[in-house]
């Protein structure tokens, strides 16, 4: 519940990045849709032991990959640390959204989706190209 399977990268449009991103964030969406209590129980177990401290970050990695993977970012080599450190903060940005969808009633999925997407986007057009400049 907490992982991207590569095969739903590899199962993403082969389009334009936007047509990736939205994709991408639907087939999230979807899957925590029909997942929602499993899925909020295991973003919760955060605060858990240790073992599950480290399983959770694990997953936190290999989904920063995946999502460099699925909007071109994965060959960007020179600040592939900064990128998936950028990654691994939009994920957390993720689960806060997907909270306030499923827990808190305060954004729709739609609006969710916008947010997420959007937020994508912007780290891919503009964060990305200018890690290198800072």
């Amino acid at each position: 519940m907490v992982t991207i399977p590569q095969v739903a990268v590899d199962q993403l449009p082969h389009g334009t990045v936007e047509e990736r991103i939205d994709a991408s964030v639907s087939w999230f969406l979807d899957g925590v849709s029909r997942h929602s209590r499993t899925w909020l129980a295991a973003v919760g177990a955060e605060s858990a032991d240790p073992d599950v401290q480290r399983i959770l970050a694990e997953a936190d990695e290999r989904a920063a990959d995946r999502v460099l993977d699925a909007t071109g970012l994965a060959d960007t080599a020179p600040h592939r640390d900064e990128l998936r450190a950028t990654i691994r903060a939009y994920g957390g940005m993720v689960k806060a959204a997907a909270r306030e969808w499923l827990v808190r009633g305060s954004l729709t999925r739609d609006q969710v989706h916008l947010l997420l997407s959007r937020t994508l986007l912007s780290i891919v057009r503009d964060t990305a190209p200018n890690l290198s400049a800072r």
